[in-house]
């Protein structure tokens, strides 16, 4: 299957193969159709970037995380079989499998009986409070609260782009468009005007904080250096933003200083450390003269944060193992900064 350079998947469960498949399916009681078991040697769920598709029958939706194979205890709400079995309270609709749900608690399900094998619906989850379970002869509705979307899942993933609402600016972003972004900036007459979809932003605050289809910032430090260098205003500038070294020097260039104290009494180090738990970063603000004595306002050391972080991905460890070896780098960091 092949997957589009833009598209990404985040907080995934464990990779597995073709045994895992085969187990699940007789568990399950029904085969998968091939083009959805391509899918999950691939991507075994986790949750998409972009999220949006495209239906030739209802248009535009959006999934908030697709459903995978848990092979161990990892995250039981992204497991197929569990939610399979949790999902439906009666057995005349248990040829219906969830694959994927949307942040509103609706799902989107994948059809195993023979009539309409492989065909994708989408399922209401308020549908059960004003529509009855069973008709007038007492007999199961099948189709309740159901709506087709596709007549298989590689139709479905044929639909998936961005959102079709973003404007040029925001897919420039996305794809990281450097010379299309580059002509953009030279060309505007006015580098402070709103850029983004609603709510509205700038370039540069988009950059800095994302935006409502973009919940994570996207700091291309290039980016941000034309935007300033074309007189961008750098008020949304704050230390405790920068995601990067990179970034961070640009924000001190600025005139943003390191030893600046923020809300709750708290220095741009521990905020990095709560917020990403970035060492490189972390260390940098140690070298450019961040205090590591210093306490907030409930009297926590950066150190501290660190512990707080390490505590935080320990819970989901099987999925933050990388990011747990970089807040123990941290951690360790520290301490030696500390005894000094």
């Amino acid at each position: 299957m092949k997957i589009p350079p833009y598209f990404s998947i985040l907080r995934s469960l464990h990779p597995i193969t073709p045994r895992d498949i085969a187990q699940f399916e007789t568990e399950l009681g029904y085969p998968l159709p091939s083009d959805y078991r391509q899918f999950l040697l691939v991507i075994n769920g986790g949750r998409p970037k972009p999220d949006c598709f495209m239906s030739p029958i209802t248009g535009y939706c959006s999934v908030d995380d697709f459903l995978g194979i848990a092979t161990t205890s990892q995250r039981a709400y992204l497991d197929l079989i569990d939610k399979h079995r949790l999902f439906w309270d009666f057995d005349f609709l248990n040829y219906l499998l969830p694959i994927a749900g949307d942040i509103c608690g609706n799902y989107f399900c994948m059809s195993l009986r023979p009539r309409d094998y492989g065909h994708i619906y989408f399922w209401d989850h308020e549908c059960d409070h004003y529509d009855p379970f069973f008709d007038d002869n007492n007999e199961p509705r099948e189709d309740i609260g159901l709506e087709l979307l596709f007549h298989s899942f590689s139709e479905m993933w044929s639909g998936w782009q961005l959102n079709p609402e973003m404007t040029p600016f925001e897919r420039m972003v996305f794809y990281r468009d450097l010379e299309g972004l580059k002509r953009l900036i030279d060309e505007m007459p006015d580098v402070n005007a709103p850029m983004t979809s609603p709510p509205e932003k700038t370039m540069l605050e988009y950059l800095m904080y994302g935006n409502y289809y973009n919940s994570s910032s996207i700091q291309i430090p290039e980016v941000i250096q034309w935007l300033l260098e074309r007189g961008a205003t750098a008020d949304v500038f704050k230390l405790t933003w920068a995601k990067s070294v990179a970034v961070a020097q640009l924000m001190i260039q600025q005139g943003q200083k390191v030893t600046q104290i923020f809300e709750r009494n708290q220095t741009p180090l521990m905020t990095t450390i709560g917020r990403d738990g970035n060492f490189e970063l972390a260390q940098f603000f140690v070298v450019q003269g961040v205090d590591v004595h210093h306490r907030d306002d409930e009297g926590l050391l950066a150190l501290d944060y660190a512990y707080q972080k390490h505590a935080t991905l320990s819970e989901e460890s099987e999925y933050y193992g990388p990011q747990i070896q970089e807040v123990e780098r941290i951690i360790a960091y520290l301490k030696e900064c500390m005894q000094r």
